[in-house]
């Protein structure tokens, strides 16, 4: 029954992404706020199954926390940009948005994995590394150097917007590491697929 209501919000979410409606103040309105029931109940989910997911539950749990923290900073954000009206950056709203990204993170890394040998961990990590180098100078031409330019003089403000796109190449790497390490053990997709759903 959860997994059908978040597949439905989750569905909901993309019909109105691929054919927004209605006049420009409400496809604000909607695109604001249809973020936030979305990413409550999937947390909220994560929290109530974790029960089943046996020595993996803190992870689950650590997920659920980090998904109802984005919501609650997108509750904010929503506050300030529809009914403020001028949203500051940074703002409250960022609190929620950064804690999400440490709370997945480390979600992610509590999930069991087979052992590793030492030649395997080295060419884990070089692997990720290649990848990730090859990510980070696109990041660094069409995100970070514009992030520092725009918020020139601002540091506070710079330090805040460079730590989204750092956070979601942290975030990718992990999940590249999960991948790698769980594939041969639980065959190919079986870890991903355990990430989105639940029983």
């Amino acid at each position: 029954m959860t997994f059908a209501l978040c597949a439905l919000l989750l569905g909901l979410h993309a019909l109105w992404v691929a054919f927004p409606q209605g006049d420009p103040v409400t496809r604000l309105w909607i695109s604001s706020l249809i973020y936030i029931p979305t990413f409550i109940f999937a947390g909220l989910t994560c929290l109530w199954n974790a029960r089943r997911h046996g020595d993996e539950r803190a992870a689950w749990r650590i997920l659920g926390a980090g998904l109802i923290s984005f919501g609650v900073g997108q509750a904010l954000y929503a506050y300030l940009l529809l009914v403020r009206q001028d949203p500051p950056f940074p703002s409250v709203a960022d609190i929620g948005f950064l804690l999400a990204l440490a709370l997945y993170a480390w979600g992610f890394l509590r999930f069991r994995h087979p052992p590793l040998t030492r030649w395997d961990t080295l060419r884990l990590g070089v692997d990720v590394a290649i990848i990730m180098a090859a990510v980070g100078v696109y990041a660094w031409q069409y995100v970070l150097w514009g992030v520092l330019k725009a918020y020139a003089g601002q540091p506070v403000a710079a330090m805040i917007g460079l730590t989204y796109p750092v956070g979601d190449l942290l975030l990718l790497s992990i999940l590249l590491l999960i991948s790698l390490r769980g594939g041969a053990a639980r065959g190919p997709g079986k870890r991903c697929w355990r990430l989105a759903c639940w029983p």
